[in-house]
């Protein structure tokens, strides 16, 4: 009785998969941003200060994070924290889909600072 479920159940999940074609409505993600994004990006880029540490995430899906070297105007100037010294990743502004300053709150020391609050009370 089991065999013959199991077949039947490969064979459905197996044949929707197969049928399944793309929606049509679905629009690519682009991989570079509008002159508007591009322009509003550059001047939030230019007012953070030199030594920044930030979190980047391009089009592609791509994460990059660093502290900000400097700022041009076609590109961010990142210098990647890493055991190994790199050198500095160029990053064009174009290609940056969001960017968020980091913090240094990690969940680790939030959890210390709320056991060390509750045993002082």
């Amino acid at each position: 009785m089991t065999r013959p479920l199991a077949l039947l159940l490969s064979v459905t999940v197996t044949a929707a998969g197969c049928a399944t074609t793309p929606d049509p409505k679905t629009r690519p993600v682009p991989q570079i941003a509008s002159a508007a994004e591009s322009d509003l990006m550059r001047e939030y880029l230019a007012s953070l200060p030199a030594g920044t540490r930030l979190r980047a995430i391009l089009y592609d899906g791509q994460v990059v994070r660093g502290t900000v070297m400097k700022v041009t105007g076609t590109e961010l100037v990142l210098q990647k924290r890493t055991r190994v010294p790199e050198p500095p990743v160029a990053v064009p502004i174009d290609r940056i889909r969001s960017a968020e300053p980091e913090t240094n709150m990690s969940t680790g020391r939030v959890v210390a600072i709320g056991v060390a609050v509750g045993a002082g009370v």
